[in-house]
């Protein structure tokens, strides 16, 4: 039985439900967000005690700590991107991969920063949304950047609702969802891609 605070997290084989998984009693670890981390399903990033890490259901293995005092995280590809949190506010940090160190590469002293990686053609953009206000960045991996190089900011704009997905869109249309309330935000940006 589950006190009014805990959650368990399940993998749901729908095609054989008996191989389903339970991965908080598995990893006996106290989960609190579960990301597929790709397309086989069998390795999924998780926060733990605000600790992110990546799980492989298969080998029953857990990697090492990735980063630590995660508040939100995104991934494209094997590349990740985390929001954590400071004495001091928020950064915002990058693992090229989870054999990677992670590098810390933007600093807010907001709590509420959700951010994410999207790709649109070849090209990689890091949206990161802080408060009403988004910002979206040409992305290129912050450890392989010169010392006083910085991200290319590309879009930043007010926006009347914080969003928790975003999809970037042909003709340089970039669109905001937010899960929360069914609010739905078009910003277009065609200078990103001229």
């Amino acid at each position: 039985i589950l006190s009014d605070n805990e959650t368990e997290w399940m993998m749901l084989d729908l095609k054989n439900p008996d191989k389903s998984i339970n991965i908080s009693k598995s990893f006996g670890l106290n989960i609190s967000a579960v990301k597929m981390f790709d397309s086989s399903g069998d390795n999924l990033l998780i926060v733990e005690d605000g600790n992110l890490r990546k799980v492989n259901i298969v080998s029953q293995s857990i990697s090492r700590i990735l980063a630590k005092n995660v508040i939100s995280y995104d991934f494209f590809e094997n590349e990740i991107v985390y929001v954590s949190k400071k004495t001091d506010g928020v950064a915002v940090g990058n693992l090229k991969n989870v054999e990677s160190d992670a590098v810390e590469f933007l600093h807010y002293d907001d709590e509420k920063i959700w951010v994410a990686l999207s790709l649109f053609y070849e090209d990689k953009f890091l949206t990161v949304v802080d408060e009403g206000r988004v910002a979206v960045y040409k992305w290129k991996t912050p450890s392989s950047m010169k010392e006083d190089e910085v991200l290319e900011k590309v879009l930043e704009q007010e926006i009347s609702f914080v969003p928790k997905g975003t999809y970037c869109g042909h003709g340089g249309e970039f669109v905001v969802f937010s899960d929360d309330r069914s609010a739905l935000a078009s910003i277009t940006c065609t200078f990103i891609f001229a």
